[in-house]
């Protein structure tokens, strides 16, 4: 019986490859080799970026070299060259290249009749910084050849002449799955089993984390979080993913409408800027988005920083209503967003939030524009930023029973 498939978001794939970027740490110093990650997923979802992110996070040098791009196996493993042996009258003994031997004998130099095989590295052996990441991109795409010679580098991070120990160098891989969708190499179990494999999936709310975290145009986050399934993958469902809009894609997509001031104002740009990238699916329903007036939404950042409490209140009463006194017209949804966007902001600005600023928040946390599932959730998450948030919260009764059910 086939083992069934755990997937992961890419905030727990970075998790768990920040434990075995330690872990390896600690394998390589007591002498053994550094286990190897290959992440699995579709096209676009952010896997690279998610090694990058975490190479920078943990101030490693990344080298990324793309297999599917190599033509020649020795742009991986490097090659032989053959020196001969020169001396001259003073008895100076020289190994040299077969090109050099013309210069050598212009200097006095004459051949012993001696030659050697030396490996040379390729460029990017030399490099590698120690303590680095390779990542080997593209694996599943790569010619036999380079998936071969893989196999040996991955599992012992060695090629015939040279290998990445003393550097302590570990590698990450990156494929995409081999479920008919993709253009990719099988792989029979020698060469699985010489590398952990984790299996990574595109998630609209792990997005609008990491979105939040680099400052990405909060009207776009607020789409995404409106409308989550046209972007999650349905090949669960029986759909098939290849012709679904990647996360890549749509980042494509959501850079250049980024530009736009005015959305409402920009419609027939916004759909031009669609048409030559996610199609009219994704484009119609921002545009829908645009006309319910959503990209109004107010800026977390000036519910918490810039205006009073009165206005802050009223700014969430006027789009999402009360859900105590007038639950059949609040506006669920949209508080939804709201109630992610404000805890994703607090938490990647934690550090930049005044006493004041945090007081705040958390009386907006109490507001009736919120159910009451809504602020039991993020009173639970709120207690994750740290000891000022968790200070208020537990100094204020009011808080009590969301901590505490």
């Amino acid at each position: 019986m086939a083992r069934k498939t755990t997937t992961y978001k890419p905030n727990e794939t970075y998790k768990m490859l920040v434990d075995v970027v330690k872990a390896n740490d600690e394998i390589m110093n007591s002498g053994g080799n550094p286990i190897s990650v290959s992440l699995i997923g579709e096209r676009g979802i952010g896997k690279t970026t998610l090694c990058r992110d975490l190479a920078k996070d943990l101030g490693r040098d990344l080298y990324k070299l793309n297999l599917a791009q190599l033509t020649e196996p020795s742009e991986l493993i490097g090659y032989y060259s053959k020196e001969y042996q020169v001396i001259n009258a003073k008895n100076e003994v020289r190994w040299i290249t077969e090109n050099l031997l013309p210069k050598a004998a212009e200097n006095g130099f004459r051949y012993t009749n001696k030659t050697r095989t030396i490996p040379c590295p390729p460029d990017w052996v030399t490099n590698l910084q120690d303590n680095g990441i390779l990542l080997l991109d593209d694996y599943s795409r790569s010619n036999s050849l380079f998936s071969q010679a893989v196999m040996e580098l991955v599992n012992e991070g060695t090629m015939i002449g040279w290998d990445l120990k003393e550097k302590k160098v570990q590698i990450l891989l990156s494929e995409n799955p081999d479920n008919g969708e993709y253009n990719v190499a099988s792989q029979d179990g020698a060469q699985t089993d010489r590398m952990a494999k984790i299996n990574m999936v595109w998630d609209a709310q792990d997005w609008a984390e990491r979105a939040e975290k680099v400052g990405l145009d909060e009207r776009l986050i607020n789409f995404v979080l409106w409308a989550p399934e046209l972007l999650e993958n349905k090949k669960s469902e029986g759909i098939s993913a290849s012709n679904n809009v990647s996360p890549r894609m749509m980042d494509k997509f959501f850079n250049l409408v980024s530009t736009i001031d005015e959305f409402e104002k920009h419609l027939d740009k916004i759909s031009m800027f669609g048409d030559i990238t996610v199609g009219s699916n994704i484009t119609s329903q921002l545009i829908n988005f645009v006309n319910k007036k959503l990209d109004k939404l107010p800026s977390i950042e000036k519910l918490l920083r810039e205006y009073d409490l009165p206005t802050a209140k009223a700014q969430l009463t006027g789009v999402c209503g009360d859900s105590e006194q007038d639950a059949s017209n609040w506006r669920g949804a949209t508080a939804a967003i709201l109630c992610t966007r404000m805890y994703n902001y607090v938490r990647y600005n934690a550090k930049g939030l005044s006493k004041d600023n945090i007081k705040q928040y958390l009386e907006l946390v109490l507001h009736p524009s919120f159910s009451v599932d809504q602020k039991f959730l993020m009173v639970k998450q709120t207690i994750s930023c740290g000891n000022n948030f968790t200070g208020l919260l537990v100094s204020d009764p009011r808080f009590i029973k969301y901590m505490t059910t």
